[in-house]
């Protein structure tokens, strides 16, 4: 019988890193002093400056091998907050860049398409710069087209990635942050999180601090039935900032599939103070109840698992899984022949639902009503079953009363 899912639910390194013609990551530890010399005048060049294009630069490293996050002067984060900060401008100088600043303006009043008019006619002759590549990518992203900025951000990877190879036989490809994070989020935003859990996992080594990157992971992690990570993700978040009410039950979820019962239960608990009226979030928690009692074998807590299934059918009384699941919880608790009525009204609501069935079968066989038990599968014969479905009910009638049920035997029914 299957259970029902429930939805979504470093040190100083300039002077090694000026030797190493690494003037990108050079002129990102001298950035807060240098955005202060940008009104003076000083001289700075108007075109690209002289490391556009190489390979070394910002997000350079390798998973597993990046530097240590860097600070974020607060003048610096203030003025370019309206821009996530893997695709702050990698050197002061690229804000004499006409074209690029006229771009960040856009992105500023919020007219990303305007902004990706404008680096994509700059991008033409620039296409080897993954900094230009990720923020136009951005800007795609920003306004609504996903496809695209997903296409730029993988293609531009590729392309910078084979440019490295070329410059050193045998040069590991690097990856670019700016252009990670775009694709992480493109993905996730497409509704692709098998596939972006990696790369925000990738992400998230840059910026283990990163707050959208956090909430995103955890989600991802949760819908790879990753609980204990998902925990983990929103624990580091909760750090950082007070998280909404959405958050909070994806921690209870995160908690449940963790099995971290009593937790989740407290968490439920308070959720429910805010929002007694949701039925969803009363099944929720008594789904989580019911695991907990199941797990230590509690009858009490298979009690407490009913009554908020009562109460979220006391809200929404044709919820036909709410009802099954209040059966269950009757069943395992003892309370058979009010199992037995929660099961019928199950079936009701949804003529054909196999797990009821199933379920109802076992407990008219346990207490010997065989007749009862052949109409109910004689019934369930006219529904529209599917194959597998059709096949199960022919078999079970077919050996109905010829080997026992028992409690004992019985699996776990919200699986």
């Amino acid at each position: 019988m299957s259970r029902p899912r429930f939805p979504d639910l470093a040190g100083f390194q300039g002077a090694k890193n000026v030797a190493s013609g690494n003037f990108s990551q050079f002129w990102r530890l001298l950035w807060p002093l240098a955005v202060t010399w940008l009104p003076c005048g000083c001289g700075l060049a108007d075109e690209l400056p002289p490391f556009f294009g190489e390979v070394e630069g910002r997000g350079e490293a390798t998973a597993g091998n990046q530097e240590p996050e860097q600070a974020v002067d607060s003048a610096v984060a203030e003025q370019f907050s309206f821009l996530p900060v893997q695709l702050h401008p990698p050197a002061p100088s690229w804000l004499k860049i006409q074209t690029y600043s006229a771009a960040l303006d856009a992105l500023r009043i919020g007219q990303a398409r305007q902004a990706a008019i404008t680096l994509e006619q700059a991008r033409r002759d620039r296409l080897q710069d993954p900094d230009w590549a990720a923020l136009h990518a951005w800007a795609l992203l920003e306004m609504g087209e996903r496809e695209a900025a997903l296409e730029l951000a993988v293609t531009s990877q590729a392309e910078f990635g084979i440019a490295a190879s070329e410059s050193s036989e045998g040069m590991v490809l690097p990856r670019h942050e700016g252009l990670v994070f775009v694709e992480a989020n493109a993905q996730y935003l497409l509704g692709n999180l098998k596939t972006a859990d990696p790369l925000i996992q990738e992400a998230l080594e840059w910026r283990p601090s990163d707050p959208l990157l956090l909430q995103r992971g955890a989600r991802c992690a949760l819908a790879a039935s990753d609980g204990a990570r998902a925990v983990d993700l929103l624990d580091r978040l909760v750090l950082l900032q007070p998280i909404s009410r959405d958050l909070s039950l994806l921690r209870a979820r995160a908690l449940s599939q963790a099995q971290r019962y009593e937790a989740a239960m407290q968490l439920y608990d308070r959720l429910l103070l805010e929002d007694r009226n949701n039925p969803s979030l009363w099944n929720e928690a008594g789904v989580t109840a019911f695991d907990h009692a199941f797990q230590n074998k509690q009858p009490e807590g298979f009690a407490k698992s009913a009554s908020y299934f009562s109460r979220a059918l006391d809200l929404n009384p044709q919820d036909a899984r709410v009802q099954f699941h209040l059966g269950c919880a009757l069943d395992w608790g003892e309370r058979k022949s009010e199992a037995e009525q929660a099961y019928h009204r199950a079936i009701e609501l949804r003529p054909g639902y196999m797990e009821a069935v199933e379920n109802l079968v076992d407990l008219l066989e346990m207490k010997g009503d065989l007749e009862t038990a052949r109409k109910v599968l004689t019934e369930q014969l006219r529904q529209p079953l599917t194959a597998e479905e059709l096949q199960r009910t022919r078999a079970r009638l077919l050996h109905l009363g010829e080997k026992p049920v028992t409690a004992e035997g019985r699996g776990k029914p919200l699986e």
